[in-house]
Order: C-alpha cells, then sequence, then structure tokens
C-alpha cells in the first residue's frame, strides 16, 4: 500500500521513460498529434474510444479510469480483476499509443482498485444493460406476449429476448 493512497489502493508505477528532462507544461514535441489528454475522468472514455487502440493495448485502455493527469505524470485505475493487464510490456505498448497520440513524453502508472466504473469498459457494460432492459420491456409489453404469459400461466425467461435487426 502506498502512503497517501486510499484503503484497498495499490500504486504500481512502470518504469519511467527515458527522456527524464522533457518540459513537465508541454506534452507536444512535434512528432504526434498533440492531442491534450483529458482534464476529467468524464472525458476518458471518448478520449480511448477515439485512440481507436486494438488488441490488449485496446483492452487494457478500455479498463481504465482516470484519475489524474499532472505535468507528464498520467494515473489510471483498472478493476483488479483486470490487474493482468497491467503487466509492463503491455503497460509500455499502452504508453508508447499515448505519447504518440499527444506527441510527448509520459509516465504511466496504475492503481489497482475494486471496481473502475468510469472506463470505457463499464460504461459499454452499462449501456448494454440499459438496452437489454428496454428491449425486454418493450417485449413484455406487446399486447400478444401477455396474453400468451396470461392464458397459458407462461414465464419468459428474460435471456431468451434478442432484438431482431
Amino acid at each position: 500500500m502506498v502512503a497517501g493512497a486510499a484503503p484497498g489502493v495499490v500504486l504500481r508505477e512502470p518504469a519511467p521513460p527515458a527522456q527524464e528532462d522533457a518540459p513537465t507544461e508541454a506534452l507536444t514535441d512535434g512528432r504526434g498529434a498533440g492531442v491534450e489528454l483529458p482534464a476529467d475522468a468524464a472525458e476518458w472514455p471518448a478520449f480511448v474510444a477515439r485512440l481507436k487502440l486494438t488488441g490488449i493495448v485496446g483492452q487494457l485502455a478500455a479498463q481504465t479510469e482516470f484519475v489524474r493527469s499532472t505535468g507528464r505524470d498520467l494515473v489510471l485505475r483498472v478493476a483488479e480483476a483486470q490487474r493482468h493487464l497491467t503487466d509492463k510490456a503491455y503497460a509500455d505498448k499502452l504508453r508508447a499509443a499515448l505519447e504518440g497520440a499527444i506527441g510527448g513524453k509520459l509516465r504511466l502508472s496504475f492503481e489497482v482498485a475494486v471496481g473502475a466504473e468510469a472506463s470505457l469498459a463499464a460504461q459499454a457494460r452499462r449501456e448494454r444493460a440499459e438496452q437489454k432492459a428496454k428491449v425486454e420491456a418493450e417485449f413484455l409489453g406487446e399486447p400478444f406476449v401477455r396474453e400468451v404469459v396470461a392464458r397459458f400461466d407462461a414465464k419468459v425467461r428474460p435471456d431468451s429476448i434478442k432484438r431482431v435487426p
């Protein structure tokens, strides 16, 4: 446990980038697109989605939640169940992708917590659950379905309801 960290949160830092003396104010060095990192957690999922990362790096980015960014330091939170994604090799690939996007060097670190509910993956899970609930409600509200359920004392298995495209 790290001093100053919330209970149950472990801070793990991959090795810092080689260029240690780069200015902390400017995150662009002319090589990348110069996109700015999000200022708060609410902007992080959209930022990650715009990067269009694939593979394990895309999974790591989607599972992270923005904690803070100061100068070149970026701290992300990942759920305990996704801790394996923060292995150094994957973290280094994510750091490289982020550096390419912002056009500057970063120090990337992760907090491992019980859950990361503001991540892109968590947001997608919530949206799928809301859509599923909406489809179920529409189906169960259909007059024919209500009549069949009432007439035959039937039960509808919610997991069997699928929207037809």
